[in-house]
């Protein structure tokens, strides 16, 4: 599983790109975005389209035929970190199977139940005042069913 901001980013890109056909630019990236998108690439769940490389007419036409997408205030820490680059992206088909699965109603479920839920101090309370719940009606319960095996 994906360290959370590359889970983010990836969603991010999901949101913009639907297939593996298509290419965005993106402008405007955090260091944050930044660092995620080199580690998703790394990955190769996808790919950058580089100037000047074999995919030159794909990134030209990326470039002059869609207007970029501003990522500004996504992922950022600070108004410092914010890197002004511009970087044009696409999914490989890995890349766009993890970002559906992780689009899916059901993962993004799972993800807050783990994140907010699983390990929340309020458990160990819960968990406490069952205990003493337990702890009084047990008794009372056995003098109960004792008492009633008793009179027949």
């Amino acid at each position: 599983m994906l360290p959370k901001y590359e889970i983010e980013t990836l969603r991010k890109y999901h949101s913009y790109i639907h297939s593996i056909d298509e290419s965005i630019c993106f402008n405007n990236l955090s260091e944050r975005v930044c660092n995620a998108t080199r580690n998703l690439i790394e990955r190769g769940l996808i790919l950058e389209i580089k100037e000047g490389g074999r995919e030159h007419t794909q990134y030209m036409a990326t470039w002059l035929a869609g207007a970029p997408v501003n990522l500004k205030g996504f992922l950022s820490s600070s108004e410092e970190g914010e890197v002004r680059q511009k970087v044009v992206l696409k999914f490989t088909l890995k890349g766009l199977d993890l970002a559906n699965k992780y689009n899916s109603r059901w993962f993004r479920i799972k993800f807050w139940y783990e994140e907010y839920i699983k390990n929340h101090p309020i458990w160990l309370l819960v968990g406490y005042i069952l205990t003493y719940i337990a702890g009084i009606f047990t008794p009372l319960l056995v003098n109960w069913l004792s008492s009633g095996l008793g009179a027949k």
